[in-house]
């Protein structure tokens, strides 16, 4: 984790979480709107993800929290894997989200849960100042997406 290695505190509320794709295009097309929005939690059967084989597959799946999170408008789903509780997702995720340096945003998308070149395009769309996508699945490739290597260990 980039954090620990330079030990900085854990800014992005994102930290310890994910989403499908899908939602993650939509949290990033009103990133303001949904870290204002409202939390809440379901059961991990009635995630709209349940059936997906990212989610089905997982056999941690169903042992950690499922949130959903609204900008008044629209609602996507988060998955809490790092968290036992609703409460230590919930606290961790309103903290973090007072400590986002908007000056400062670094965004990051890569090829995982349930990608497909719709999202990756309109990510590449979207207007961020400073992003970056790092591939995972081998022999994937999508036009115009500019690709950071991981860095190679000492």
């Amino acid at each position: 984790m980039i954090y620990e290695s330079y030990n900085l505190p854990k800014e992005s509320p994102t930290v310890g979480m994910f989403f499908m794709a899908k939602d993650y295009i939509e949290f990033l097309s009103d990133l303001r709107g949904y870290v204002n929005g409202k939390l809440t939690f379901i059961k991990p059967e009635e995630s709209r993800w349940k059936d997906m084989p990212q989610i089905s597959g997982d056999k941690r799946f169903g042992s950690y929290p499922v949130g959903v999170l609204s900008n008044g408008k629209n609602s996507i789903e988060l998955f809490f894997l790092h968290y036992h509780s609703e409460q230590a997702a919930r606290e961790r995720w309103e903290r973090r989200v007072q400590r986002i340096n908007w000056n400062k945003l670094l965004v990051k998308f890569n090829d995982q849960n349930g990608c497909t070149e719709t999202e990756v395009n309109k990510y590449m769309k979207l207007p961020l100042r400073t992003n970056c996508s790092l591939p995972v699945s081998n022999g994937k490739t999508f036009r115009g997406v500019h690709v950071y290597s991981p860095v190679p260990q000492a």
